[in-house]
Protein backbone atom coordinates (compact mmCIF):
# COMPACT_ATOMS: atom_id res chain seq x y z
CA UNK A 1 0.00 0.00 0.00
CA UNK A 2 1.10 3.11 -0.62
CA UNK A 3 2.05 5.56 2.28
CA UNK A 4 0.01 8.22 1.33
CA UNK A 5 -3.28 6.43 1.87
CA UNK A 6 -1.79 4.32 5.02
CA UNK A 7 -2.87 7.18 7.50
CA UNK A 8 -6.19 7.32 6.21
CA UNK A 9 -6.46 3.42 6.18
CA UNK A 10 -5.26 3.36 10.27
CA UNK A 11 -8.11 6.59 10.44
CA UNK A 12 -10.55 4.56 8.89
CA UNK A 13 -10.01 1.37 11.02
CA UNK A 14 -10.01 3.27 14.27
CA UNK A 15 -13.50 4.26 13.43
CA UNK A 16 -14.71 1.28 12.33
CA UNK A 17 -13.50 -0.16 16.06
CA UNK A 18 -15.27 3.11 18.02
CA UNK A 19 -18.37 2.23 16.42
CA UNK A 20 -18.23 -1.65 16.50
CA UNK A 21 -19.49 -3.52 19.55
CA UNK A 22 -16.40 -4.28 21.81
CA UNK A 23 -16.26 -7.21 23.64
CA UNK A 24 -15.66 -7.37 27.38
CA UNK A 25 -11.77 -7.33 28.15
CA UNK A 26 -10.31 -6.62 24.81
CA UNK A 27 -9.63 -2.68 25.85
CA UNK A 28 -6.14 -2.64 26.25
CA UNK A 29 -5.24 -5.44 23.48
CA UNK A 30 -3.95 -2.66 20.78
CA UNK A 31 -1.43 -1.21 23.12
CA UNK A 32 0.98 -4.81 22.74
CA UNK A 33 -0.26 -4.78 18.89
CA UNK A 34 1.32 -1.51 18.33
CA UNK A 35 4.57 -2.62 20.10
CA UNK A 36 4.55 -5.61 18.37
CA UNK A 37 3.99 -3.91 14.68
CA UNK A 38 6.51 -1.02 15.45
CA UNK A 39 9.05 -4.07 16.20
CA UNK A 40 8.28 -6.08 13.20
CA UNK A 41 8.02 -3.27 10.97
CA UNK A 42 11.81 -2.32 12.46
CA UNK A 43 13.12 -6.13 11.96
CA UNK A 44 12.58 -5.53 8.29
CA UNK A 45 8.72 -7.40 7.87
CA UNK A 46 7.00 -4.21 6.59
CA UNK A 47 3.45 -5.98 5.78
CA UNK A 48 3.14 -7.94 8.64
CA UNK A 49 3.78 -4.55 10.92
CA UNK A 50 1.74 -2.86 8.87
CA UNK A 51 -0.94 -5.65 9.28
CA UNK A 52 -0.66 -5.37 13.40
CA UNK A 53 -0.64 -1.74 13.11
CA UNK A 54 -3.79 -2.28 11.35
CA UNK A 55 -4.99 -4.35 14.16
CA UNK A 56 -4.08 -1.95 16.86
CA UNK A 57 -6.55 0.65 15.07
CA UNK A 58 -9.08 -1.00 15.39
CA UNK A 59 -8.21 -2.78 18.78
CA UNK A 60 -7.92 1.18 19.78
CA UNK A 61 -10.83 2.23 18.31
CA UNK A 62 -12.74 -0.20 20.21
CA UNK A 63 -11.56 0.87 23.44
CA UNK A 64 -12.08 4.60 22.97
CA UNK A 65 -15.74 3.49 22.38
CA UNK A 66 -16.68 1.56 24.76
CA UNK A 67 -15.56 2.71 27.86
CA UNK A 68 -17.44 3.85 30.70
CA UNK A 69 -19.40 7.46 30.52
CA UNK A 70 -21.89 9.79 31.67
CA UNK A 71 -24.06 9.48 28.97
CA UNK A 72 -27.02 9.99 29.17
CA UNK A 73 -29.08 8.16 31.87
CA UNK A 74 -32.30 9.15 32.26
CA UNK A 75 -35.24 6.57 32.47
CA UNK A 76 -38.18 8.48 33.68
CA UNK A 77 -39.40 12.34 34.19
CA UNK A 78 -37.95 14.32 36.44
CA UNK A 79 -38.31 17.60 37.49
CA UNK A 80 -36.19 20.46 39.44
CA UNK A 81 -33.78 23.79 39.11
CA UNK A 82 -30.66 22.65 36.77
CA UNK A 83 -28.18 25.05 35.30
CA UNK A 84 -27.09 24.19 31.71
CA UNK A 85 -25.03 25.33 28.97
CA UNK A 86 -25.74 26.25 25.61
CA UNK A 87 -24.62 23.87 23.51
CA UNK A 88 -26.34 24.35 20.00
CA UNK A 89 -29.44 27.42 19.23
CA UNK A 90 -32.18 26.92 16.43
CA UNK A 91 -35.32 28.82 15.68
CA UNK A 92 -37.04 26.39 17.12
CA UNK A 93 -35.36 25.27 20.33
CA UNK A 94 -32.30 24.72 22.12
CA UNK A 95 -29.91 22.11 22.68
CA UNK A 96 -29.05 22.29 26.66
CA UNK A 97 -25.59 20.22 28.51
CA UNK A 98 -27.39 19.82 31.48
CA UNK A 99 -25.27 19.38 34.69
CA UNK A 100 -24.98 15.15 35.36
CA UNK A 101 -27.40 14.30 32.75
CA UNK A 102 -26.16 15.14 29.27
CA UNK A 103 -27.64 16.69 26.94
CA UNK A 104 -30.91 17.85 26.03
CA UNK A 105 -33.47 19.61 23.71
CA UNK A 106 -35.64 22.54 25.01
CA UNK A 107 -37.91 23.09 22.27
CA UNK A 108 -39.09 26.71 23.68
CA UNK A 109 -39.01 29.93 20.57
CA UNK A 110 -38.03 32.72 23.57
CA UNK A 111 -35.33 30.61 25.19
CA UNK A 112 -33.89 29.88 22.25
CA UNK A 113 -34.03 34.03 20.90
CA UNK A 114 -32.59 35.46 24.14
CA UNK A 115 -29.49 33.21 24.59
CA UNK A 116 -26.49 32.07 22.36
CA UNK A 117 -24.12 29.19 21.79
CA UNK A 118 -21.71 29.82 25.17
CA UNK A 119 -24.03 31.53 27.00
CA UNK A 120 -25.48 29.92 30.47
CA UNK A 121 -29.24 28.98 31.43
CA UNK A 122 -30.56 28.64 34.86
CA UNK A 123 -34.14 26.95 34.06
CA UNK A 124 -37.22 25.49 35.96
CA UNK A 125 -38.83 22.36 34.12
CA UNK A 126 -38.83 18.78 34.10
CA UNK A 127 -37.59 15.91 31.68
CA UNK A 128 -38.71 13.16 29.63
CA UNK A 129 -35.97 11.33 27.81
CA UNK A 130 -33.79 13.63 25.67
CA UNK A 131 -36.38 16.20 26.00
CA UNK A 132 -36.54 19.29 28.34
CA UNK A 133 -39.92 20.67 29.02
CA UNK A 134 -39.25 24.31 30.16
CA UNK A 135 -41.53 26.55 33.17
CA UNK A 136 -39.09 29.06 33.74
CA UNK A 137 -35.72 30.39 32.91
CA UNK A 138 -33.11 32.82 32.87
CA UNK A 139 -30.13 33.17 30.83
CA UNK A 140 -26.75 33.98 31.73
CA UNK A 141 -24.42 35.81 28.70
CA UNK A 142 -20.95 34.78 28.00
CA UNK A 143 -18.75 37.18 29.04
CA UNK A 144 -16.07 35.84 26.84
CA UNK A 145 -14.58 37.55 23.88
CA UNK A 146 -15.94 35.78 20.86
CA UNK A 147 -19.37 35.46 22.40
CA UNK A 148 -19.74 39.08 22.99
CA UNK A 149 -18.62 40.22 19.84
CA UNK A 150 -21.08 37.23 18.04
CA UNK A 151 -24.26 38.78 20.11
CA UNK A 152 -22.62 42.63 19.11
CA UNK A 153 -22.85 41.95 15.39
CA UNK A 154 -25.91 40.13 15.30
CA UNK A 155 -27.64 42.94 16.88
CA UNK A 156 -25.65 45.22 14.53
CA UNK A 157 -27.40 43.39 11.47
CA UNK A 158 -30.89 43.34 13.21
CA UNK A 159 -30.55 46.87 13.61
CA UNK A 160 -29.29 47.77 10.18
CA UNK A 161 -31.64 45.48 7.73
CA UNK A 162 -35.02 45.97 8.09
CA UNK A 163 -36.56 42.89 6.89
CA UNK A 164 -36.90 40.91 9.92
CA UNK A 165 -36.56 37.54 7.51
CA UNK A 166 -33.28 39.02 5.58
CA UNK A 167 -31.54 40.01 8.77
CA UNK A 168 -31.92 36.93 10.50
CA UNK A 169 -31.15 35.31 7.38
CA UNK A 170 -27.65 37.15 7.27
CA UNK A 171 -26.70 36.83 11.30
CA UNK A 172 -27.50 32.72 10.48
CA UNK A 173 -24.79 32.80 7.53
CA UNK A 174 -22.38 35.39 8.78
CA UNK A 175 -22.17 34.87 12.93
CA UNK A 176 -24.36 31.23 13.30
CA UNK A 177 -27.05 32.94 15.40
CA UNK A 178 -29.73 31.08 14.24
CA UNK A 179 -32.16 31.82 17.27
CA UNK A 180 -33.64 34.53 15.09
CA UNK A 181 -34.92 33.24 11.98
CA UNK A 182 -38.81 33.22 11.84
CA UNK A 183 -40.60 29.71 11.68
CA UNK A 184 -42.31 30.56 7.69
CA UNK A 185 -37.75 30.77 6.83
CA UNK A 186 -37.22 27.85 8.54
CA UNK A 187 -39.58 25.79 7.14
CA UNK A 188 -38.78 27.15 3.81
CA UNK A 189 -35.30 25.14 4.43
CA UNK A 190 -36.47 22.34 6.44
CA UNK A 191 -38.83 21.61 3.13
CA UNK A 192 -36.09 21.70 1.10
CA UNK A 193 -33.26 19.55 2.68
CA UNK A 194 -31.29 22.80 2.82
CA UNK A 195 -30.70 23.71 6.71
CA UNK A 196 -27.74 22.48 6.63
CA UNK A 197 -27.24 26.14 4.45
CA UNK A 198 -27.75 28.02 7.39
CA UNK A 199 -25.35 26.31 9.87
CA UNK A 200 -21.94 27.64 9.21
CA UNK A 201 -19.82 24.52 8.27
CA UNK A 202 -17.28 24.32 5.95
CA UNK A 203 -18.70 26.10 3.12
CA UNK A 204 -18.66 28.99 4.74
CA UNK A 205 -15.28 28.81 5.89
CA UNK A 206 -13.97 28.12 2.40
CA UNK A 207 -15.53 31.22 1.14
CA UNK A 208 -13.62 33.16 3.42
CA UNK A 209 -10.70 31.87 3.22
CA UNK A 210 -11.20 32.20 -0.63
CA UNK A 211 -11.91 35.52 -0.09
CA UNK A 212 -8.76 36.34 1.79
CA UNK A 213 -6.43 34.54 -0.20
CA UNK A 214 -7.84 36.38 -3.75
CA UNK A 215 -6.90 39.49 -1.76
CA UNK A 216 -3.45 38.49 -0.09
CA UNK A 217 -2.10 37.54 -3.18
CA UNK A 218 -3.08 40.16 -4.69
CA UNK A 219 -0.92 42.68 -2.11
CA UNK A 220 1.32 40.54 -0.47
CA UNK A 221 1.82 37.48 -3.02
CA UNK A 222 1.56 33.97 -2.13
CA UNK A 223 3.79 32.30 0.30
CA UNK A 224 3.76 32.31 4.15
CA UNK A 225 2.14 35.89 4.31
CA UNK A 226 -1.29 34.19 2.69
CA UNK A 227 -1.30 31.14 4.97
CA UNK A 228 -0.76 33.13 8.23
CA UNK A 229 -3.55 35.96 7.12
CA UNK A 230 -5.81 33.14 6.20
CA UNK A 231 -5.17 31.08 9.14
CA UNK A 232 -5.76 34.32 11.69
CA UNK A 233 -8.58 35.31 10.00
CA UNK A 234 -10.41 31.91 9.75
CA UNK A 235 -9.48 31.18 13.22
CA UNK A 236 -11.07 34.32 14.34
CA UNK A 237 -14.14 33.44 12.30
CA UNK A 238 -14.66 30.12 13.96
CA UNK A 239 -14.25 31.08 17.63
CA UNK A 240 -16.83 33.83 16.68
CA UNK A 241 -19.56 32.16 15.24
CA UNK A 242 -19.68 29.83 17.89
CA UNK A 243 -16.29 27.31 17.10
CA UNK A 244 -18.52 24.41 15.94
CA UNK A 245 -17.73 21.30 14.53
CA UNK A 246 -18.32 21.60 11.18
CA UNK A 247 -16.38 24.94 10.98
CA UNK A 248 -13.43 24.06 13.44
CA UNK A 249 -12.85 20.75 10.97
CA UNK A 250 -12.57 23.05 8.20
CA UNK A 251 -10.45 24.94 10.04
CA UNK A 252 -7.88 22.16 10.82
CA UNK A 253 -8.71 20.76 6.86
CA UNK A 254 -7.63 24.18 5.73
CA UNK A 255 -4.40 25.01 8.01
CA UNK A 256 -3.23 21.38 7.20
CA UNK A 257 -3.71 22.15 3.71
CA UNK A 258 -1.69 25.06 2.96
CA UNK A 259 1.04 24.07 5.80
CA UNK A 260 1.47 21.62 3.60
CA UNK A 261 1.42 22.49 0.12
CA UNK A 262 3.80 25.61 1.61
CA UNK A 263 6.28 22.86 3.35
CA UNK A 264 6.12 21.02 0.43
CA UNK A 265 5.44 23.28 -2.78
CA UNK A 266 2.99 20.59 -3.69
CA UNK A 267 -0.84 19.97 -3.48
CA UNK A 268 -1.13 17.35 -0.35
CA UNK A 269 -3.07 14.53 -0.69
CA UNK A 270 -6.80 15.32 0.50
CA UNK A 271 -7.63 11.92 2.14
CA UNK A 272 -4.17 12.54 4.24
CA UNK A 273 -5.38 15.95 5.41
CA UNK A 274 -9.06 14.84 6.30
CA UNK A 275 -7.21 11.96 8.52
CA UNK A 276 -5.12 14.54 10.16
CA UNK A 277 -8.74 17.18 10.67
CA UNK A 278 -10.19 14.23 12.45
CA UNK A 279 -6.84 13.12 14.28
CA UNK A 280 -6.26 16.29 16.04
CA UNK A 281 -9.89 17.08 16.61
CA UNK A 282 -10.93 13.36 18.54
CA UNK A 283 -7.59 14.21 19.90
CA UNK A 284 -8.80 17.54 20.94
CA UNK A 285 -12.13 16.10 22.32
CA UNK A 286 -11.16 12.95 24.00
CA UNK A 287 -12.91 11.41 21.51
CA UNK A 288 -15.80 13.27 22.84
CA UNK A 289 -16.52 14.74 18.75
CA UNK A 290 -17.23 11.05 17.83
CA UNK A 291 -20.51 11.43 19.29
CA UNK A 292 -21.67 14.58 18.34
CA UNK A 293 -23.66 14.02 15.12
CA UNK A 294 -22.97 17.13 13.63
CA UNK A 295 -18.99 15.90 13.41
CA UNK A 296 -20.44 12.40 12.14
CA UNK A 297 -22.32 14.75 9.17
CA UNK A 298 -19.69 17.02 8.37
CA UNK A 299 -16.74 14.39 8.63
CA UNK A 300 -19.03 11.89 6.36
CA UNK A 301 -19.73 14.71 3.97
CA UNK A 302 -16.53 15.79 2.87
CA UNK A 303 -14.94 12.36 3.03
CA UNK A 304 -17.81 11.69 0.48
CA UNK A 305 -16.46 14.43 -2.06
CA UNK A 306 -12.71 13.52 -1.51
CA UNK A 307 -14.02 9.56 -2.68
CA UNK A 308 -16.88 10.38 -5.30
CA UNK A 309 -17.21 13.98 -6.20
CA UNK A 310 -16.42 15.00 -9.64
CA UNK A 311 -15.81 18.73 -11.82
CA UNK A 312 -18.19 18.51 -14.49
CA UNK A 313 -17.56 20.38 -17.38
CA UNK A 314 -15.43 23.23 -16.45
CA UNK A 315 -15.64 26.78 -14.59
CA UNK A 316 -18.44 28.01 -17.29
CA UNK A 317 -20.81 25.29 -15.57
CA UNK A 318 -19.75 25.31 -12.18
CA UNK A 319 -23.36 25.40 -11.37
CA UNK A 320 -23.97 21.67 -12.43
CA UNK A 321 -21.21 20.74 -10.50
CA UNK A 322 -22.73 22.18 -7.33
CA UNK A 323 -25.60 20.36 -8.19
CA UNK A 324 -23.63 17.23 -8.39
CA UNK A 325 -22.22 17.77 -5.08
CA UNK A 326 -25.43 18.08 -3.76
CA UNK A 327 -26.43 14.75 -5.20
CA UNK A 328 -23.09 12.56 -3.66
CA UNK A 329 -23.92 14.18 -0.34
CA UNK A 330 -27.36 13.33 -0.21
CA UNK A 331 -27.29 10.31 -1.41
CA UNK A 332 -23.86 9.30 0.69
CA UNK A 333 -25.69 10.81 3.82
CA UNK A 334 -29.16 9.30 3.25
CA UNK A 335 -28.95 6.64 5.65
CA UNK A 336 -27.16 8.94 8.44
CA UNK A 337 -29.92 11.68 7.92
CA UNK A 338 -32.44 9.62 8.03
CA UNK A 339 -32.27 8.01 11.08
CA UNK A 340 -31.39 11.01 12.69
CA UNK A 341 -34.10 13.33 11.07
CA UNK A 342 -36.78 10.99 10.17
CA UNK A 343 -35.83 11.50 6.35
CA UNK A 344 -33.85 13.06 3.93
CA UNK A 345 -34.85 15.42 1.21
CA UNK A 346 -35.10 14.39 -2.65
CA UNK A 347 -34.81 17.79 -4.14
CA UNK A 348 -31.55 18.78 -1.44
CA UNK A 349 -29.16 18.72 -4.44
CA UNK A 350 -31.23 20.93 -6.70
CA UNK A 351 -32.06 22.79 -4.05
CA UNK A 352 -28.53 22.95 -2.48
CA UNK A 353 -26.79 24.34 -6.35
CA UNK A 354 -29.58 26.71 -7.15
CA UNK A 355 -28.72 28.45 -3.07
CA UNK A 356 -25.32 28.50 -2.75
CA UNK A 357 -24.89 31.33 -5.11
CA UNK A 358 -27.69 33.54 -3.26
CA UNK A 359 -26.19 32.44 -0.40
CA UNK A 360 -22.61 33.70 -1.51
CA UNK A 361 -24.74 36.93 -2.92
CA UNK A 362 -26.72 37.29 0.79
CA UNK A 363 -22.88 36.51 2.67
CA UNK A 364 -21.32 39.63 0.50
CA UNK A 365 -24.94 42.21 0.21
CA UNK A 366 -24.65 41.80 4.18
CA UNK A 367 -21.12 41.81 4.66
CA UNK A 368 -20.94 45.44 3.46
CA UNK A 369 -24.26 46.71 4.85
CA UNK A 370 -22.81 45.89 8.17
CA UNK A 371 -19.23 47.82 7.46
CA UNK A 372 -20.71 50.01 5.50
CA UNK A 373 -23.93 51.02 6.11
CA UNK A 374 -23.77 54.26 4.60
CA UNK A 375 -23.93 52.86 0.64
CA UNK A 376 -27.58 53.42 -0.11
CA UNK A 377 -29.22 50.35 -1.23
CA UNK A 378 -27.29 47.94 -0.35
CA UNK A 379 -29.78 46.47 2.11
CA UNK A 380 -32.60 46.90 -0.61
CA UNK A 381 -30.78 44.48 -2.25
CA UNK A 382 -30.07 42.38 0.34
CA UNK A 383 -33.73 41.66 1.06
CA UNK A 384 -34.42 41.32 -2.74
CA UNK A 385 -31.57 38.43 -2.87
CA UNK A 386 -32.86 36.95 0.51
CA UNK A 387 -37.25 36.96 -1.45
CA UNK A 388 -35.81 35.23 -4.45
CA UNK A 389 -33.96 32.55 -2.31
CA UNK A 390 -36.87 32.33 -0.57
CA UNK A 391 -39.53 31.58 -3.30
CA UNK A 392 -37.47 29.56 -5.41
CA UNK A 393 -37.07 26.72 -2.00
CA UNK A 394 -40.97 27.64 -1.71
CA UNK A 395 -41.31 26.49 -4.98
CA UNK A 396 -38.98 23.15 -4.52
CA UNK A 397 -40.04 22.19 -1.32
CA UNK A 398 -41.73 18.24 -0.75
CA UNK A 399 -41.88 15.85 1.83
CA UNK A 400 -38.93 13.98 3.47
CA UNK A 401 -38.42 10.33 2.09
CA UNK A 402 -37.78 8.05 5.01
CA UNK A 403 -35.11 5.87 4.28
CA UNK A 404 -36.30 2.21 4.37
CA UNK A 405 -34.82 -1.32 4.56
CA UNK A 406 -35.02 -2.16 1.00
CA UNK A 407 -33.35 1.31 -0.30
CA UNK A 408 -30.22 -0.65 1.26
CA UNK A 409 -29.25 -2.20 -1.94
CA UNK A 410 -30.05 0.77 -4.70
CA UNK A 411 -28.17 2.88 -1.84
CA UNK A 412 -25.22 0.93 -2.44
CA UNK A 413 -26.33 0.42 -6.44
CA UNK A 414 -26.23 4.47 -6.17
CA UNK A 415 -22.61 5.03 -4.64
CA UNK A 416 -21.17 2.38 -7.10
CA UNK A 417 -22.52 4.62 -9.82
CA UNK A 418 -21.28 7.26 -8.41
CA UNK A 419 -17.73 6.04 -7.58
CA UNK A 420 -17.71 4.95 -11.31
CA UNK A 421 -18.61 8.42 -12.84
CA UNK A 422 -16.60 10.50 -10.52
CA UNK A 423 -13.30 7.85 -11.88
CA UNK A 424 -14.55 8.33 -15.52
CA UNK A 425 -14.32 12.33 -15.20
CA UNK A 426 -10.85 12.04 -13.90
CA UNK A 427 -11.38 13.75 -10.44
CA UNK A 428 -9.56 10.58 -8.54
CA UNK A 429 -6.68 10.44 -10.49
CA UNK A 430 -5.11 12.51 -7.91
CA UNK A 431 -5.90 9.96 -5.53
CA UNK A 432 -4.67 7.05 -7.09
Amino acid sequence: MESKKYPFLLVVLFLTGYYTPASTGSQMWWVPAIAAGLATVSAGFARTGRALLCAAAILAGMSAGHRPGPGNTRTEPAGGVWRAGVETNTATGVLLRVEGMGTLWASRRDLAQRCSRGDSVVLVGSTDGVFLNVSAFRVLESSSLPDRARRALTDLIMSRIPSRDTASLVAALITGERGRIPPSVREAFGSTGTSHLLALSGLHVGILAGAVLVLTRKTAGSGWPAFISVTLLCGAYVMISGGRASTFRAWVMLMTLLGLWQLSGRMPHLLIVWSVAVTIMVALSGGGILEDVGAQMSFAAVLSLILLGSRIGGRRVWLFSAGYAGLVVTVSLAPLVSSVYGGFNPVAPIATAVSIPLMVLLMILGSITLMLPVIPGISKLAEWTAYLWLALLRGLAVEEVAFRGWMTAVWFFCLAGLWLFGSRRGYLLRFR
